[in-house]
Protein backbone atom coordinates (compact mmCIF):
# COMPACT_ATOMS: atom_id res chain seq x y z
CA UNK A 1 0.00 0.00 0.00
CA UNK A 2 1.15 3.56 -1.12
CA UNK A 3 1.44 5.83 1.94
CA UNK A 4 3.00 9.06 2.27
CA UNK A 5 4.86 7.46 5.40
CA UNK A 6 6.64 5.50 2.11
CA UNK A 7 7.46 8.65 0.48
CA UNK A 8 9.04 10.25 4.25
CA UNK A 9 11.32 6.78 4.49
CA UNK A 10 12.32 7.12 0.47
CA UNK A 11 11.72 10.74 -0.52
CA UNK A 12 9.68 11.62 -3.80
CA UNK A 13 8.06 8.89 -5.51
CA UNK A 14 8.87 9.78 -9.09
CA UNK A 15 6.97 7.88 -11.65
CA UNK A 16 3.34 7.85 -10.05
CA UNK A 17 0.47 7.86 -12.45
CA UNK A 18 -2.83 8.96 -10.15
CA UNK A 19 -6.03 6.85 -11.55
CA UNK A 20 -9.42 7.83 -10.80
CA UNK A 21 -10.81 4.57 -10.03
CA UNK A 22 -14.55 5.53 -11.54
CA UNK A 23 -13.47 7.02 -15.08
CA UNK A 24 -9.85 4.81 -15.46
CA UNK A 25 -8.39 8.00 -16.80
CA UNK A 26 -5.00 9.58 -15.10
CA UNK A 27 -4.19 12.52 -14.22
CA UNK A 28 -2.03 14.56 -16.52
CA UNK A 29 -1.68 18.37 -17.65
CA UNK A 30 -3.42 19.73 -20.52
CA UNK A 31 -1.68 19.81 -24.02
CA UNK A 32 1.56 18.55 -22.12
CA UNK A 33 1.89 22.14 -21.10
CA UNK A 34 5.04 23.23 -19.06
CA UNK A 35 3.65 26.87 -18.69
CA UNK A 36 2.04 28.08 -15.10
CA UNK A 37 -1.85 28.14 -15.04
CA UNK A 38 -2.62 25.23 -17.38
CA UNK A 39 -5.56 22.99 -16.21
CA UNK A 40 -5.17 19.84 -14.53
CA UNK A 41 -7.01 16.68 -16.82
CA UNK A 42 -8.27 13.55 -16.62
CA UNK A 43 -6.98 12.08 -19.66
CA UNK A 44 -6.61 8.61 -21.24
CA UNK A 45 -3.55 7.11 -20.45
CA UNK A 46 -0.73 7.42 -22.99
CA UNK A 47 2.45 7.43 -20.56
CA UNK A 48 2.88 10.95 -21.92
CA UNK A 49 5.61 12.70 -18.80
CA UNK A 50 2.90 14.94 -18.35
CA UNK A 51 0.77 11.73 -16.69
CA UNK A 52 3.25 11.21 -13.95
CA UNK A 53 4.12 12.73 -10.84
CA UNK A 54 6.50 13.25 -7.71
CA UNK A 55 4.62 12.84 -4.31
CA UNK A 56 6.48 15.04 -2.47
CA UNK A 57 5.86 15.20 1.04
CA UNK A 58 5.48 18.82 2.65
CA UNK A 59 4.71 16.91 6.57
CA UNK A 60 4.16 13.30 7.15
CA UNK A 61 0.67 13.71 6.38
CA UNK A 62 0.74 15.70 3.94
CA UNK A 63 2.54 15.94 0.29
CA UNK A 64 2.80 18.19 -3.03
CA UNK A 65 1.46 16.50 -6.07
CA UNK A 66 4.18 17.90 -8.91
CA UNK A 67 4.36 16.82 -12.61
CA UNK A 68 7.28 15.51 -14.15
CA UNK A 69 7.77 17.34 -17.33
CA UNK A 70 6.57 20.83 -16.01
CA UNK A 71 8.21 20.66 -12.17
CA UNK A 72 4.78 22.87 -11.48
CA UNK A 73 2.71 21.54 -8.74
CA UNK A 74 -0.89 20.92 -8.64
CA UNK A 75 -2.41 24.06 -7.14
CA UNK A 76 -6.44 24.26 -6.25
CA UNK A 77 -7.22 27.87 -7.36
CA UNK A 78 -10.30 29.33 -5.88
CA UNK A 79 -11.68 26.05 -4.07
CA UNK A 80 -15.02 25.72 -6.16
CA UNK A 81 -15.85 23.15 -7.94
CA UNK A 82 -16.37 25.41 -10.71
CA UNK A 83 -12.65 26.11 -11.06
CA UNK A 84 -10.07 23.80 -12.82
CA UNK A 85 -7.00 23.09 -11.04
CA UNK A 86 -4.31 24.47 -12.42
CA UNK A 87 -0.32 23.50 -12.53
CA UNK A 88 1.65 26.50 -10.73
CA UNK A 89 5.38 26.55 -9.62
CA UNK A 90 5.82 24.63 -6.24
CA UNK A 91 6.15 26.28 -2.88
CA UNK A 92 5.14 23.92 -0.09
CA UNK A 93 4.00 27.06 2.14
CA UNK A 94 0.83 27.65 0.10
CA UNK A 95 -1.77 25.22 1.39
CA UNK A 96 -3.94 25.35 -1.93
CA UNK A 97 -0.99 23.16 -3.20
CA UNK A 98 -0.69 20.73 -0.13
CA UNK A 99 -2.15 17.26 -0.38
CA UNK A 100 -3.49 14.35 2.02
CA UNK A 101 -4.65 10.96 1.23
CA UNK A 102 -8.19 10.26 2.52
CA UNK A 103 -10.16 7.17 3.03
CA UNK A 104 -12.56 5.88 0.57
CA UNK A 105 -15.16 2.82 -0.18
CA UNK A 106 -12.20 1.02 -1.96
CA UNK A 107 -9.21 -0.97 -0.89
CA UNK A 108 -5.88 0.59 -1.25
CA UNK A 109 -7.76 3.89 -2.64
CA UNK A 110 -7.90 7.23 -1.79
CA UNK A 111 -9.59 10.16 -1.76
CA UNK A 112 -7.13 13.15 -2.38
CA UNK A 113 -8.07 16.09 -0.03
CA UNK A 114 -6.75 19.78 -0.30
CA UNK A 115 -5.44 21.45 2.66
CA UNK A 116 -6.77 24.88 1.74
CA UNK A 117 -10.38 24.14 1.59
CA UNK A 118 -10.84 20.55 2.67
CA UNK A 119 -12.19 19.70 -0.29
CA UNK A 120 -11.94 16.42 -2.96
CA UNK A 121 -10.17 15.46 -6.34
CA UNK A 122 -13.25 15.07 -9.00
CA UNK A 123 -13.26 15.27 -12.36
CA UNK A 124 -15.81 17.97 -14.03
CA UNK A 125 -17.79 15.48 -16.20
CA UNK A 126 -17.28 12.28 -16.67
CA UNK A 127 -15.63 12.61 -19.82
CA UNK A 128 -12.19 12.23 -21.60
CA UNK A 129 -10.12 15.56 -20.79
CA UNK A 130 -12.53 16.31 -17.96
CA UNK A 131 -10.98 18.80 -16.08
CA UNK A 132 -9.74 18.55 -12.51
CA UNK A 133 -11.52 20.34 -9.50
CA UNK A 134 -12.01 20.09 -5.98
CA UNK A 135 -15.55 19.42 -4.53
CA UNK A 136 -17.09 17.93 -1.15
CA UNK A 137 -15.27 14.97 -0.03
CA UNK A 138 -17.37 11.84 -0.03
CA UNK A 139 -16.65 7.96 0.50
CA UNK A 140 -20.10 7.19 -1.38
CA UNK A 141 -18.62 9.19 -4.37
CA UNK A 142 -16.24 7.28 -6.26
CA UNK A 143 -15.36 9.57 -8.68
CA UNK A 144 -13.27 11.21 -5.68
CA UNK A 145 -11.47 7.55 -5.19
CA UNK A 146 -7.99 7.40 -6.92
CA UNK A 147 -5.36 4.89 -6.92
CA UNK A 148 -1.37 5.19 -6.67
CA UNK A 149 0.51 3.39 -9.73
CA UNK A 150 4.22 4.21 -9.69
CA UNK A 151 6.23 3.47 -12.63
Amino acid sequence: MLGVSTADATGPLSGTKIRNWQTGFVLGVAGNSTVGGTSIQYQTDTNELAQKWAIDPVTSGTFLLRNLNSDMCVTAVGGGGSEPLQQRPCDPRWDEQIFSMEASSRPNRYQLRNQAYGLCVNPDVAGVNANARVIGCSTANNYNTHSFEVR
